[in-house]
């Protein structure tokens, strides 16, 4: 018996999902070609699915080469402009899928397209936007109501907004009633995200936006302290002389508290910079929270492990400097492993703004503690 190719079976769910109109061969003549709008709209959309954006233009524009009046050529086209936050062109592009659109099916993927595109481009859309994606959706559900694309991408759009009720009803939908595997582990991912995110409670407005965020920066994380944690107590009341490198930041007064808080990591460089929109690195995370858990609990508990001589991780040797870090932000719940059977953590990988909330959160509960 022959294997089956990943490849190939990749291919025909990106394209069952993204554009499944140009799954459908109209002639025979096409099935035997590669060089065909179909056969690139397909790659395109494997290459979309995976990330891999370069390859997906490349991919849509030969489609639309080949055929200028092929509609899922302007949808994946218009997906990537607004992906790039090039949204005059991404709605352009809609427009002119919406234009050439010939049957339902390619209808309702434009539609899909649409909704992805105002969501991509809403930071630069007016504050309607997510008016617009609601009538988009009434449209398409009018056309085909059991589309799980549809589910999944409107579902998306509240859960960027925070509207996290409205998200779950949609994601729910997608998990309980797709059988498309694409789309289901999408769905799954996101009301595990969900979840999290209600676990960690963000208060404010602007730690429910960081909150969905997949990295934060350390102004973020500077807010994240002070707003979320109320972590300026560590500060004692001292003030910092705040860099010129984050003179006019919408977190000033948060980034001056954090440096002034006298904890590794939160201080500025040698160069006196402290470099706000750098992205914080788990490592760097745990470094900074467990210097922080030290300093909040001062004599009244030791904290485990004192030290560290062999690593438990696949993914870190016995020497690394945030070894220790790692384990303590570990132990004390600030900090997950991010694969236990491969026993990995990480110190590499960017720290995600609600799993630098339910650290902080876990901080909070650990000196509260300590203090009772």
């Amino acid at each position: 018996m022959k294997r089956s190719q990943p490849w190939l079976v990749l291919t025909v769910l990106a394209c069952l999902v993204f554009f499944p109109s140009a799954c459908k061969h109209r002639d025979r003549t096409s099935q035997a070609e590669l060089d065909t709008p179909r056969h690139h709209v397909i790659a395109g959309s494997v290459f979309l699915q995976s990330e891999k954006y370069d390859s997906a233009l490349r991919e849509f524009q030969r489609a639309r080469e080949l055929d200028p009046a092929f509609a899922p050529a302007y949808i994946g086209l218009g997906i990537l402009a607004s992906l790039d936050q090039n949204c005059p062109s991404g709605l352009a592009l809609m427009q002119q899928a919406e234009s050439l659109a010939h049957n339902d099916d390619e209808r309702v993927q434009v539609l899909i397209g649409f909704i992805r595109v105002y969501s991509g481009c809403r930071e630069k859309l007016d504050a309607n936007w997510l008016s617009l994606v609601e009538k988009t959706y009434r449209q398409a559900r009018q056309i085909d109501s059991q589309n799980a694309a549809l589910w999944y991408y409107t579902g998306a759009a509240y859960k960027s907004v925070s509207d996290l009720d409205r998200a779950k009803e949609f994601f729910d939908d997608v998990r309980d009633y797709s059988n498309d595997p694409f789309l289901n582990k999408k769905a799954k991912e996101a009301l595990a995200h969900i979840k999290e995110i209600v676990e960690a409670k963000p208060a404010t407005e602007a730690g429910k936006k960081i909150v969905l965020k997949p990295f934060i920066t350390r102004a973020e994380f500077s807010y994240l302290l002070i707003q979320e944690g109320k972590a300026a107590f560590l500060a004692s009341g001292r003030t910092a002389a705040l860099p010129a490198d984050v003179k006019g930041h919408p977190y000033l007064e948060e980034i001056g508290l954090a440096i002034a808080m006298g904890v590794p990591g939160m201080e500025v460089d040698e160069k006196g910079a402290f470099r706000p929109e750098d992205k914080v690195t788990r490592c760097q995370y745990a470094g900074v929270m467990a210097a922080m858990l030290k300093k909040g609990l001062g004599e009244s508990r030791r904290l485990s492990p004192e030290t560290v001589e062999t690593s438990p991780f696949s993914d870190m040797t016995d020497n690394e400097d945030c070894l220790e870090s790692m384990m303590i932000a570990l132990q004390n719940g600030m900090l997950e492993s991010m694969d236990r059977r491969a026993k990995t953590i990480g110190p590499q990988q960017p720290i995600s703004g609600v799993d630098a909330l339910l650290g902080i959160r876990a901080f909070a509960r650990q000196v509260n503690k300590s203090g009772s």
